[in-house]
């Protein structure tokens, strides 16, 4: 388990972010169909409504608008965090989630050299250009240390787990297998895979049992119309 930066908060934040998780899980069943299935005791959890909370109540910046490789920033007793932050159904306990996109490069850099070049050779341009952007935002906030701070979503539960945010170890990196469309590669840390059609990088994420940080009872309401008849709205003065 990575407890990297959840008990840099206090425990009065910490209770008020999971409260506020239990809320939204409550309402689940305002934005999805699905009653039955697989799926259907997962609580919903809209992922900006995730990043919006995050910065709300743990008093970090908000890089949501800014294209930046982080979601948020925050300055911690002289020491500056880059975090990156997610949310998904849990499926299974290692999935792939996606952390970039390469749409404004892929066609003048990534297309020509999966045309004429090696899988070798897509898959190391693919993780210089990863590593390129997050070493440019490390530079611009001056962050000392990056974290994935993630929440997934199991059966009537939200699952708060957190991983390092690393570079792309190029000395190690290994082709898997390729066959023109998708990449799989993998270094000594992580595993990748590498989409064509959509120039997007996804990583795969660890949220087995032992990585879990806390588990978030949910309670989700049949009919959430009638949670929402108990909000009281202030008459305007």
């Amino acid at each position: 388990m990575a407890n990297i930066i959840w008990d840099k908060f206090s425990e009065d934040e910490k209770n008020e972010y999971i409260e506020f998780l239990k809320i939204f899980g409550s309402l689940s069943g305002l934005f999805k169909d699905n009653k039955e299935g697989a799926n259907s005791r997962k609580p919903y959890l809209y992922y900006r409504n995730h990043e919006q909370l995050f910065s709300r109540v743990f008093n970090v910046e908000d890089l949501t608008r800014k294209d930046s490789a982080f979601d948020a920033l925050a300055p911690w007793k002289g020491e500056r965090i880059g975090i990156g932050l997610k949310t998904w159904i849990h499926t299974k306990d290692c999935t792939y989630q996606k952390v970039a996109e390469f749409n404004k490069l892929a066609p003048e850099v990534i297309e020509p050299l999966i045309k004429n070049g090696t899988p070798e050779e897509v898959i190391y341009k693919i993780s210089e250009l990863r590593n390129e952007r997050i070493m440019l935002d490390k530079r611009l906030y001056r962050t000392d240390m990056d974290v994935y701070h993630f929440i997934t979503r199991d059966d009537d539960v939200m699952n708060i787990i957190e991983t390092s945010y690393d570079l792309i170890d190029i000395k190690s990196i290994e082709l898997i297998k390729s066959d023109g469309k998708t990449y799989s590669f993998k270094d000594k840390l992580h595993k990748y895979k590498f989409y064509k059609s959509k120039s997007v990088l996804l990583e795969e994420f660890d949220a087995s049992q032992g990585e879990i940080i806390t588990k978030i009872p949910i309670q989700q309401f049949d009919d959430p119309f009638e949670l929402i008849r108990m909000i009281k709205i202030p008459e305007q003065l």
